[in-house]
Formats: C-alpha cells, structure tokens, sequence
C-alpha cells in the first residue's frame, strides 16, 4: 500500500488532462486513449493469498487485497491510497501485475550479478519468470491510440505529443491538452 503513495501523480495527471481548452476529459475518455497499466515487483518471495487464504495469482491480489480493500473498505476517500486506487481502475484499459523473484538469495552474486562467471548461481525460477514477463509484455504491446474514434499514433505524431506534454509538464501552469497534440 505504501507504493500507491507513489503513485498518487497518476491520479493528478488524469485529474489535469484537458481535450481542447479549459474542459477535463472524463475518465471515459482518458480510458479510450490511455494506455494498459502494467505493474511490475521485483524481488517478491511471498505467495499471494485471495481473501479466503488460498493461493491466487498477484494480479487478482492486488485488485482485491490492495486496490480493493483501498476503495471498498473504511479508506478516506481523501487519502493518497483512495485516490491511486480508483484512478489505476477508472483510467487504464486494462490493469496486469506480475512479479520477479530475487536472482539470487547469495549478497555476493547479487553485487556480480552482471558478471557471467556467476551466470549459473542465478536462480532459474528468476531466469524463467523474466522470459515468461518479456514475452507477456511484447505480446501486450499495441500501437497508441489517437484521440478520434479508432485513429492511430504514427511515430512522428508520438514524438511531437511527447514533446508537447514535457513542455506542458515542466511549465508550472503546464495543463496537458490531449486535442491539441494532435
């Protein structure tokens, strides 16, 4: 849970988005040009458990136990935790996790990790759920959808929208235009 504390940027970025001038575009909108929340751990060596105990995959951990408990329990609805729970929800097209076991439980190979004499002390459970996240990932990977109904992002058009969003970004009353980047 302390992690959504980080996360709480997410929730103003959606909360600033604006389409052409001073209107919000509503979470419907965000959700049709955002893109897939994809939420990576690393160095997990705990089992996810479901509300009853069992074993479940972190996905659905999180969506229950941590996003969950976050906007159905007695949270604050003012709460940095309320608010990332409910914006990674209302504002991505889908929402995925996964997690990474340690490489290693040995001090020594994780400071050599890049070393290849170490190569074969890394664990394989590690080397395993890195190729299966890699290929999960590229297989999740779509072009990014344009602001109108069923356009696409061509690679020129992503640079300049980038470009724009930084300036808009770094600037104190820097308010991203969505409408206007295209």
């Amino acid at each position: 849970r302390e992690d959504l504390n980080k996360m709480i940027f997410i929730a103003n970025l959606a909360k600033s988005i604006r389409s052409n001038g001073d209107r919000s575009l509503s979470g419907k909108e965000v959700k049709q040009i955002a893109p897939s929340f994809f939420w990576l751990l690393r160095d997990v060596l705990l089992e996810p458990t479901d509300h009853k105990g069992r074993p479940c995959h972190f996905r659905d951990y999180l969506l229950e136990k941590v996003l969950g408990e976050c906007i159905d329990g007695d949270w604050d609805t003012d709460s940095i935790q309320y608010k990332a729970s409910t914006c990674l929800l209302k504002f991505f097209t889908s929402f995925d996790a996964e997690i990474i076991p340690p490489p290693s439980t040995s001090p020594h190979v994780m400071k050599n990790i890049e070393d290849p004499r170490y190569k074969d002390e890394i664990s394989p459970d590690f080397t395993q759920q890195v190729e299966y996240v890699r290929t999960k990932i590229f297989e999740k990977c779509e072009p990014k959808r344009g602001y109108a109904p069923g356009s696409l992002v061509n690679g020129m058009q992503l640079a300049g929208m980038l470009q724009m969003y930084v300036d808009a970004l770094n600037s104190p009353e820097g308010i991203p235009e969505v409408g206007s980047t295209w």
